[in-house]
């Protein structure tokens, strides 16, 4: 979509984007594998259960990436899915390398 976060430092490639969670005390902003909703560098069951809540909700989310909207089109749809598969990542731990999980960590707590 239009909508939603961009950056020209985080372009997409190798499955990746600007995902975000938020949280009633703060908001997480991170270039993220498509597919991890809950941004820790590893696609598994916890961004399954975002995607399937974004799946089952009969209203729109808005542009919610912790909810599986990969693409901020503010649908959770088979595209979402089509993406969220399309990675490969799903169960295979973390696909952070060194140097990105160290940044990661930096500044965390």
């Amino acid at each position: 979509g239009t909508a939603g976060f961009s950056s020209r430092a985080a372009t997409p490639g190798r499955g990746r984007a600007l995902g975000y969670v938020a949280t009633p005390d703060a908001i997480t902003i991170a270039y993220a594998a498509i597919g991890d909703a809950t941004l820790d560098g590893i696609v598994d069951l916890l961004d399954v259960d975002g995607m399937t809540a974004g799946l089952q909700s009969s209203e729109p989310l808005g542009d919610a990436w912790f909810t599986g909207d990969y693409n901020y089109d503010s649908v959770v749809d088979l595209l979402d899915v089509f993406d969220f598969l399309s990675t490969g990542l799903f169960d295979q731990g973390s696909y952070l390398t060194a140097s990105e999980a160290a940044f990661a960590s930096y500044g965390a707590n």
